[in-house]
């Protein structure tokens, strides 16, 4: 029996798997409240379970350092890894370490911890996209995130062709990321060294000159505090608009900063998916995956229109139906496959932890 404890930036969600198809929940979650909270939640999940004790705990973690390149099982090490990239994935990291320390009082050191990485996929990313154009001496590569998601999405796609070699997996949700994939392998993805780097999200600014940074802090005279926060929580969707975060709210809204920002995010997706294809050498599949993705046609038909030249043809009818729920939404004449899915990330968290248990020494 593994619980799998998925946090990201506004919800938590548990999962209890027996090797079954599990049973999971999701529970709002503003990062307010601290361990109380989340000590709340996971005791009310447990207690649903008739107060098992679980075999293990299993985490997504967003950032550990470019040490860690497979799931692992938690100890003091791995927490100060997390500690120290905290300041990396400040929307993530902090809560994950306030989660393992909750697991850690509710169910005492007999039960281990898994830490699965949302940045393993891209471990062996290509060094001429994960690198910076920075002196090679300051450390410092593309991670990528939201691995987990994308490595389904992946999954997905070839279930359905095994023949699909050329894979753009979208995932769509607070936080967002595109990842180009051939023949299994992640050749490129757009976040970064941080979760900051690449397409509009709800509250993060995405692609930025790095010189508005500097004229930040030494023209606006702001901190690097200040900048944080500016970037993580008052930028993207937030920004544009001027306090809204909700794409669902944006569409319905008859104002001129909604309609921007619902352009601009729109608008990167296809940028993003233009220059995947080029970097692939062509397209066999796109795959759409997270909150967004899964319930706004809307936005999937404004991303992907004009993408023809690609060959991509969309079907309207099959986009506005597949609403909550996975599906071909691309034309059957279509040379690309375009499919959302469902994505059941914590199922993924349990099978590591069991791949875990299953080796040899531990």
């Amino acid at each position: 029996m593994f619980l799998t404890v998925n946090i990201g930036s506004s919800s938590l969600r548990l999962g209890w798997h027996d090797g079954e198809a599990g049973s999971p929940t999701t529970a709002p979650f503003d990062g307010k409240g601290g361990a109380t909270v989340l000590s709340r939640h996971i005791g009310q999940f447990i207690e649903a379970q008739g107060n098992a004790t679980p075999k293990a705990v299993c985490h997504r973690i967003v950032h550990a350092g470019a040490a860690y390149g497979e799931s692992c099982f938690i100890d003091d090490k791995v927490v100060a890894a997390i500690k120290a990239n905290s300041p990396l994935a400040p929307l993530h990291n902090p809560l994950a370490l306030e989660v393992i320390e909750t697991c850690r009082a509710l169910f005492g050191a007999a039960v281990p911890q898994v830490a699965v990485f949302d940045s393993a996929f891209f471990y062996n990313m290509p060094d001429y996209a994960a690198l910076y154009a920075i002196p090679a001496r300051l450390g410092i590569r593309r991670l990528g995130f939201h691995g987990i998601a994308h490595h389904l999405m992946w999954q997905a796609a070839v279930k359905r062709n095994p023949q699909a070699r050329r894979v753009i997996s979208l995932q769509l949700g607070s936080g967002a990321s595109a990842c180009a994939v051939r023949d299994g392998r992640a050749v490129d993805t757009s976040m970064g060294f941080t979760p900051l780097e690449g397409l509009m999200m709800n509250s993060r600014c995405g692609d930025i000159d790095s010189g508005v940074l500097l004229y930040l802090q030494q023209e606006k005279g702001l901190s690097v505090s200040e900048i944080e926060d500016l970037l993580n929580r008052r930028s993207g969707l937030h920004g544009v608009s001027g306090g809204n975060t909700s794409l669902k709210d944006l569409l319905l809204l008859d104002d001129d900063q909604a309609k921007l920002a619902v352009d601009m995010y729109c608008y990167r997706i296809r940028k993003y998916v233009g220059a995947y294809a080029a970097a692939l050498g062509g397209l066999d599949a796109i795959v759409v995956g997270g909150g967004i993705g899964e319930h706004l046609p809307e936005i999937r038909w404004r991303s992907f229109e004009g993408l023809a030249f690609l060959g991509v043809e969309m079907d309207d009818c099959r986009n506005a139906s597949c609403d909550g729920s996975g599906g071909v939404i691309s034309a059957p004449h279509s040379n690309v496959t375009v499919e959302v899915v469902v994505l059941d990330e914590n199922r993924f968290m349990a099978d590591e932890a069991a791949r875990l248990f299953a080796q040899p020494a531990r």
